[in-house]
């Protein structure tokens, strides 16, 4: 039925001729090439908009700016929200509009640079629809995407300030498994690579395949990443038990022995328990280990601190 698709509309987009729809609680699954006749950007209908739809474009503006420079940048901090309809904004747009055509012209089909213009998307388009393409806008999660994805200390620094200012959203609860399964149903996906966009200077895109699964260094922002590393954990009650008396997401991560090895070598965690059938393989990659475990050969909890592993066992009396 046709009320089970979402037609995604966002600012700026519909020139450039892809066009796609959600489906099955998934963003953009549907889609196709097709270039259109005529375009007409009216900004005037801006003023009709909340407040929060009209930051939601200006996240995705803020993008175009980030990939096109710093003269892009400071104008686009500078914008006045307060006058969307006026002609000052309406060349706002035509430049970040132009910063995207000349992507697309490069690239039509996006095989190689148009990728760039998914910066912030692979981890904004995830949680989009963990909030089920509903509780979050496009540009709040491609913001967020974005404050993920950055490995620069300073430029990130720098685009907190303006979304705090803008009061969009840096950060949303959700679980950092959740995160990854989608991204592993994402459409940029290619089995268990996918392609993201990291941009280490301002005007500056690379592009960078990578495991899906490596994707978790990104998505634990400023929540810390806990939870239990087992074998088959379907069964287990860790995960409600620790939500319910703390404020932090505690991951259930059922990992094969291959998955384990590469698990602990990254130490891409702050804390977790350790059950059946890891607890004495372990204890190879503990830096220090109490006496309590050392006593009965296996360990149970490891604390990662400034990447040394602290491992005791909660179960020794």
């Amino acid at each position: 039925p046709a009320e089970e698709f979402e037609i995604e509309r966002k600012y700026l987009l519909p020139y450039y001729g892809k066009t796609g729809i959600n489906f099955n609680g998934l963003k953009n699954e549907i889609g196709t090439f097709s270039i259109p006749e005529l375009v007409i950007i009216d900004n005037t209908f801006l003023k009709t908009l909340p407040l929060r739809q009209v930051l939601s474009g200006y996240a995705e503006m803020l993008k175009h700016a980030l990939l096109a420079g710093e003269e892009a940048l400071a104008e686009v901090m500078n914008a006045d929200l307060k006058q969307v309809g006026e002609s000052d904004f309406l060349e706002l747009i035509r430049k970040s509009v132009a910063v995207k055509a000349a992507v697309v012209e490069a690239d039509p089909k996006e095989k190689g640079i148009r990728k760039a213009l998914n910066f912030g998307h692979t981890i904004g388009h995830a949680i989009e629809s963990i909030y089920h393409l509903h509780d979050y806008y496009h540009g709040e999660c491609v913001a967020m995407g974005m404050m993920k994805i950055l490995e620069d200390e300073q430029l990130k620094e720098r685009l907190k300030s303006i979304l705090k200012k803008m009061e969009i959203p840096l950060d949303v609860p959700y679980e950092i498994q959740e995160v990854i399964d989608f991204i592993k149903k994402d459409k940029k996906a290619s089995g268990d690579q996918i392609t993201i966009v990291q941009v280490r200077e301002i005007g500056k895109a690379e592009l960078i395949d990578m495991k899906i699964e490596d994707m978790r260094k990104f998505t634990g922002g400023d929540q810390m990443r806990v939870g239990l590393v087992g074998g088959k954990l379907g069964h287990s009650f860790s995960k409600p038990i620790h939500e319910k008396l703390a404020d932090y997401t505690y991951d259930l991560i059922p990992l094969t022995e291959e998955e384990f090895h590469e698990f602990f070598k990254k130490k891409e965690f702050d804390a977790v328990n350790v059950t059946i059938p890891y607890k004495e393989t372990v204890m190879q990659y503990c830096d220090v280990i109490d006496e309590k475990a050392s006593a009965i050969h296996a360990v149970n909890t490891i604390v990662n601190r400034d990447g040394k592993l602290y491992a005791t066992n909660t179960d020794f009396a």
